[in-house]
């Protein structure tokens, strides 16, 4: 049970729910985000203050890391038919 989000009171208890590894982490950032969204909507640009552009930037990379560890890895001659197991057919 390591590392899995489980919560046993959704739903009275009678359904397992698992959360994948970095959707809290994920769901944080893009919070953190739209947060950026107001302060924006605020100052009227965003690059004004300087420091909303460095925090902007702080959570596309963490949006992009996200996308990343939940795509996974992927070996150099694999391709998107093979992961569902079917091999690409050729007429």
């Amino acid at each position: 049970m390591d590392g899995d989000c489980r919560s046993d009171s959704l739903a009275g208890g009678g359904i397992d729910v698992t959360a994948p590894p970095n959707s809290v982490g994920g769901g944080v950032v893009v919070f953190l985000f739209g947060v950026s969204d107001v302060i924006e909507f605020f100052t009227g640009a965003w690059w004004k203050p300087p420091a909303l552009i460095v925090f902007k930037a702080v959570c596309v990379t963490g949006i992009v890391f996200c996308g990343m560890q939940l795509r996974g890895p992927k070996s150099a001659g694999e391709s998107d038919d093979m992961e569902s197991g079917h091999a690409a057919e050729e007429s």
